[in-house]
């Protein structure tokens, strides 16, 4: 029996038998859409699979294929390419400039493993969609995968920096000038030119991922300005007031102007980045600038108090408020009486603390004077002297500590303790005197002997003064040094003088009588003076003091005066000067290297007279004034000066041992010649009785002369002199006596 539900199923499958029928053939086209979509994923997977390791068709890097190729095979194919075709710089170009940069300065670095494993990668996401797609697109069409560059972004900004002013240019707002009639125009605005470094930096690496020579252009961005034509000019008669007259800035009686050309570069338009709300001003950053700068000659600093010392300890000199220049005040000042019309402000200022104040000077005196306040003994191995508190205390000083806390620090002036150690040196130390040892007679003698000496060691000296000042010390040790003579009396039989290495002579028969005494004299002190081998020969040093104690008398000298000009007057040991030219001409001719040689303010003719003189060759000394004639010994041997006056001619010769060399002296070469006024010319002088004159001078003319000296020893030249000396003209002068 069937039930009416089977009869119901029974109906409704004979109801469908028709479309059963109909749709037969569909079904059998999808069965057979995704038998093929099956297969094509088979197939699809199986292509995925059967590459493996390898990289997928039609993936290339660089222009070479990579097909089929692992990671490895890849990237040596990459790195031969890469070898070939890299260029080793890259070519800016802006317009018509270029600018050839190497790759290393842009940090530039080629990757070919990880170009070649972006090879490998690609269709390979793990999206089998995706890659599917991917794979297709290789069969297809190709793809080409990007060269692995990095550059170093820095690199590239110095040198995009570099290149910049060549490209680049800023924008120029609009502004005002002054026209053709004096009048306020506007000169228009200028866009401007920047680099867009990223844009640039992207250029550069696409250019070295393909391997191309090209230029690469240096891409720009345009800057607007900020104020434009049209703000201006609808502000033009209220600049034209703004600038109409000077400023006038004033303080203490001293006076400033901003002039109208300094007002009118102030000029500036402020807005709301619109340009619709502009608004004419002063800038204020420039008013500001231009009222710093008189920063300095307005107001005074504040007085730091100051520790003194008063003759018993270190007091405080109070400290004092100082002023100082408020610009921003005085920036708001000018800008609001501008606006009503104004033209003069008095510079406003503020009081300004001093950085030191009592409490803290007094901190500092009171540590100060402990320092000082027992005195201190300094020692030396035979003596000891005690430093008063007073003394000390010219070595103190204070510095100020500007910190979070500020305070002043009492310290050791190292200078001012060293000169108050060099005060007492003298009683410290013993002078050391070599042996003077004299050829005489062709012997050498001994005059006197030497003595050993003892130096002050100040440096030493000084630093251990102040370590016991600064730990509280009573007492310290001064170093001494000792001086060892460098000629001792030992030495006299060591002593070898062979013959004659040069000599001179100059004229003085006639001379006065005081004159002819002291040239004499000074003949006898010169004569027999020994030199060792590389020593200095000082004449000062050998004669001793020129004055009356030294058994000189008044003779004639010159010396330069107040106008410029010279005069002949009556001065002690005049006349010396004539045997310090002699023993210089004779050092001269010998070939000695001179060390110290001074002229005569007047040329004295008979000095330039045979056998040994020349125009030019003189040497006067003068121990007032600190003049001296020094040469050295650079023979290998002694040498000594042998002097004699017989009335007529002072002769000095240099004995020694022939060093062999020889002397090439070319004639004096005179130019500047300046013509004396031969004008007689009287001058009283009570050094001469009444009723007598004496003529003191000549007029002879004033000029510049030069000498040159060569000394050659086997064709070489050891020493090259040139002598320069400046000779003023000199007068008639007769002296008339008062006396």
């Amino acid at each position: 029996m069937i039930t009416d539900g089977t009869q119901q199923h029974a109906m409704v499958a004979r109801g469908h038998v028709p479309v059963i029928r109909f749709a037969a053939p569909v079904l059998t086209g999808v069965a057979v859409l995704a038998a093929v979509i099956a297969l094509a994923g088979i197939a699809v997977l199986a292509y995925g699979r059967m590459h493996g390791p390898t990289i997928y068709r039609g993936v290339s890097a660089v222009g070479v294929p990579l097909s089929g190729l692992d990671q490895a095979e890849a990237r040596a194919r990459i790195e031969a390419a890469v070898q070939g075709s890299l260029p080793a710089a890259v070519e800016l170009e802006a317009g018509d400039a270029r600018w050839q940069v190497p790759l290393m300065d842009l940090g530039i670095e080629v990757d070919p493993a990880a170009t070649a494993e972006a090879a490998w990668r690609w269709g390979r996401s793990g999206d089998l969609w995706a890659d599917s797609r991917a794979w297709l697109l290789g069969l297809l069409g190709g793809y080409e995968v990007p060269l692995a560059v990095s550059l170093d972004e820095q690199a590239v900004y110095r040198t995009l920096e570099a290149i910049a002013p060549e490209v680049t240019r800023p924008a120029r707002d609009a502004r005002y000038d002054e026209g053709s009639d004096g009048r306020l125009v506007v000169v228009p605005e200028e866009d401007g030119v920047a680099i867009d470094v990223v844009a640039t930096a992207n250029q550069i690496r696409r250019r070295v991922q393909q391997l191309s020579t090209e230029p690469v252009p240096v891409v720009t961005i345009s800057i607007s300005p900020k104020v434009d034509t049209e703000a201006l000019e609808r502000e033009l008669d209220r600049a034209e007031k703004l600038i109409a007259e000077p400023v006038l800035l004033t303080y203490g009686g001293r006076s400033w102007v901003l002039d109208p050309e300094t007002l009118r570069a102030m000029l500036t338009v402020a807005n709301d980045g619109s340009r619709k709300n502009a608004e004419l001003t002063i800038d204020r950053e420039r008013l500001r600038a231009s009222v710093a700068s008189l920063a300095e000659g307005v107001g005074l600093p504040g007085r730091d108090a100051t520790p003194v010392w008063d003759g018993q300890r270190f007091v405080v000199e109070s400290a004092g408020m100082g002023e100082a220049l408020d610009v921003d005040a005085t920036v708001d000042a000018i800008l609001a009486g501008l606006e009503d019309g104004e033209r003069r402000f008095e510079l406003r200022t503020r009081q300004v603390a001093a950085r030191i104040g009592n409490a803290e000077a007094e901190v500092a005196a009171e540590r100060a004077t402990a320092l000082v306040a027992s005195g201190l003994t300094v020692t030396w191995p035979d003596g000891s002297q005690h430093l008063a508190p007073g003394e000390l205390a010219e070595a103190i000083r204070f510095t100020a500590v500007l910190d979070d806390e500020p305070r002043l620090e009492p310290e050791v002036d190292m200078d001012a303790l060293r000169q108050v150690l060099e005060r007492h040196a003298p009683a410290i130390e013993i002078p050391m005197r070599n042996a003077d040892l004299r050829y005489i007679d062709g012997q050498v003698v001994v005059r006197s002997p030497e003595q050993a000496g003892r130096a002050l060691d100040l440096d030493a000296s000084v630093a251990n003064v102040a370590r016991a000042l600064e730990t509280g010390q009573s007492q310290a040790e001064l170093v001494t040094i000792p001086v060892e003579p460098q000629v001792t009396a030992a030495m006299a039989g060591s002593v070898q003088i062979r013959e004659v290495l040069a000599s001179a002579a100059t004229y003085y028969a006639g001379a006065l009588d005081n004159r002819r005494h002291n040239v004499e004299l000074g003949v006898e002190r010169a004569n027999g003076a020994l030199i060792p081998p590389g020593g200095v020969y000082s004449f000062i040093e050998t004669v001793g003091a020129i004055d009356l104690n030294s058994g000189y008398k008044v003779g004639y000298g010159i010396i330069g005066t107040s106008n410029g000009s010279v005069s002949t007057v009556p001065s002690v040991g005049g006349g010396v000067c004539q045997v310090s030219t002699t023993v210089f001409q004779a050092a001269f001719w010998a070939g000695l290297p001179i060390v110290e040689r001074n002229w005569h303010l007047y040329w004295l003719p008979f000095y330039g007279q045979p056998p040994s003189g020349l125009t030019g060759l003189d040497a006067t000394v003068d121990t007032d004034w600190g003049l001296d004639l020094k040469f050295k010994n650079t023979t290998d041997d002694w040498i000594a000066i042998v002097a004699t006056a017989d009335g007529e001619w002072v002769r000095v010769e240099i004995w020694g041992t022939d060093p062999g060399w020889t002397v090439q002296v070319d004639e004096p070469v005179v130019t500047n010649v300046v013509k004396a006024d031969e004008t007689m010319q009287y001058r009283e002088s009570d050094q001469l009785p009444t009723g007598t004159s004496l003529q003191v001078e000549r007029a002879q003319d004033g000029f510049d002369v030069s000498i040159h000296r060569q000394v050659l020893r086997d064709g070489e030249v050891i020493d090259d002199l040139t002598l320069r000396s400046q000779y003023l003209p000199s007068a008639n002068v007769t002296l008339v006596g008062t006396g």
